[in-house]
């Protein structure tokens, strides 16, 4: 499986580093998600935990069939309410550092025989105007819109989580 970065011409590489993260993280998340699903304009996102005591990152991606792969448009690190729910969600599944993967996720398995490519070749139906779209919508967006657009692509809007005003939603 193939991973390559959107390469921001105004930054000068990955965008990723434009928010600290650097590849080796993302290969984390998109290789064992918390949680992976449909978002935006086609794209996906995958959240999850780096590693056990590591930070918790949220990944926007598209699958690349043609490319064996994926095309990772940016990556954010997950903080504030948006982190709160996202641990309890997972921990309330028992699934805080496994594995859960929507049904149309691309099964993404990376070996070190096979490193991240770099490039500026967009996946099929993707240009820089789509990319950038995306990107706006994410840099743009607040706390609590980040946390309605999760809870509305998982089927869970509006379920307070304990200490949030309400109490923490029985599974």
């Amino acid at each position: 499986m193939r991973c390559r970065f959107y390469h921001d011409l105004l930054f000068g590489g990955p965008h990723i580093h434009h928010y600290d993260v650097v590849e080796c993280e993302v290969l984390a998340i998109l290789a064992h998600p918390g949680e992976d699903f449909p978002v935006l304009d086609g794209a996906r996102m995958a959240l999850g935990q780096i590693k056990p005591g590591e930070r918790y990152l949220k990944v926007i991606y598209v699958p690349d069939p043609e490319a064996n792969g994926v095309f990772v448009i940016t990556a954010f690190t997950i903080r504030g309410k948006m982190l709160k729910r996202c641990r309890s969600r997972q921990r309330s599944r028992g699934l805080h550092h496994r594995l859960r993967r929507s049904s149309e996720a691309p099964p993404i398995h990376f070996t070190q025989d096979c490193p991240p490519v770099t490039g500026q070749t967009f996946p099929l139906g993707w240009d820089e105007e789509r990319v950038q779209r995306v990107i706006a919508h994410y840099a743009n967006q607040d706390e609590d819109e980040q946390i309605a657009e999760v809870e509305v692509a998982l089927g869970i809007a509006g379920t307070p989580v304990s200490g949030e005003g309400g109490t923490s939603r029985s599974t």
